[in-house]
């Protein structure tokens, strides 16, 4: 399917929205309980000890999975805060449980979570936090020489960085980087390159003179003119001009364009925009 025939099925089913406003199921992160672990506080129900889980990333339907993994004796609990008591006061979300009544059988549980639409880890459908402790009535490094579960490392930050349409300009048609263009939310899609990082692919569309640009860090409303990542013309007006940029997430988690740190808003500046029929 042509640039062209995308958007005017986006704009048929949706009128002029652009889908980019959701937000991303790959962005979750999962963390240790922190305090629970680190003070030994009673954030779940005493006399367990708090441990961190072993935390281990994979995808399932272009969304990211968790899978939290606990081991101990006797009593094992896999435990996650809820959202609306991110410190665990409530006491929190029982994700899963074993024992034993054989105080030398090792129990092992693990559990995978989802993140949804909304950038929120869910089990069976129900949002939870994103932090996680074990209980274990035992530990294991009280009985056995064995190694203590270790949290795999967080995703890089080079996968964090987020593409948005430049908002003011788009949405009150402000002359925020020179008139008399119509400004446009780009078409906006995300991949991942050789390095593991995040790269962000955009689209312009429209006739005669079609301009792709981005905010600098210094000036995030656009004032001082922001970066120009690309530019078409044709003097044809029935002439489609489609002008695609990318932009890669660098270790920083900020944009760059061609070794160029650059801001997270992108706008499309259009002389003549396609109409939404």
């Amino acid at each position: 399917m042509t640039p062209l025939k995308i958007f005017q099925f986006l704009c048929l089913v949706f009128g002029f929205v652009d889908l980019t406003r959701a937000a991303d199921c790959t962005t979750c992160t999962a963390m240790p309980a922190g305090n629970c672990v680190t003070n030994q506080e009673m954030c779940g129900g005493a006399p367990f000890y708090y441990e961190d889980p072993q935390i281990t990333y994979s995808t399932s339907g272009g969304c990211r999975t968790v899978t939290l993994t606990c081991q101990g004796y006797d009593n094992l609990y896999i435990d996650g805060v809820t959202p609306a008591f991110p410190d665990g006061s409530d006491g929190g979300v029982l994700i899963n449980a074993a024992d034993s009544a054989d105080p030398s059988t090792l129990l092992v549980v693990s559990s995978t979570l989802a993140c949804d639409a909304t950038g929120t880890w869910t089990l069976g459908g129900q949002p939870v936090g994103n932090e996680f402790d074990c209980q274990v009535w035992t530990p294991v490094s009280t009985t056995t020489t064995t190694t203590t579960p270790t949290t795999t490392p967080t995703p890089p930050t080079c996968t964090t960085c987020t593409a948005l349409p430049a908002g003011d300009c788009v949405a009150n048609q402000n002359g925020c980087n020179g008139a008399p263009f119509n400004y446009r939310d780009p078409l906006i899609s995300y991949s991942t390159n050789s390095a593991g990082c995040r790269v962000a692919t955009l689209t312009c569309l429209g006739y005669n003179t079609v301009h792709m640009d981005g905010v600098t860090l210094s000036a995030p409303d656009g004032s001082d003119g922001g970066v120009l990542l690309d530019e078409k013309d044709d003097i044809n007006p029935t002439s489609l001009i489609v002008v695609t940029g990318q932009v890669t997430c660098d270790s920083n988690g900020v944009w760059n364009f061609n070794g160029q740190p650059v801001g997270n808003n992108f706008d499309c500046q259009v002389s003549t925009p396609i109409a939404c029929t």
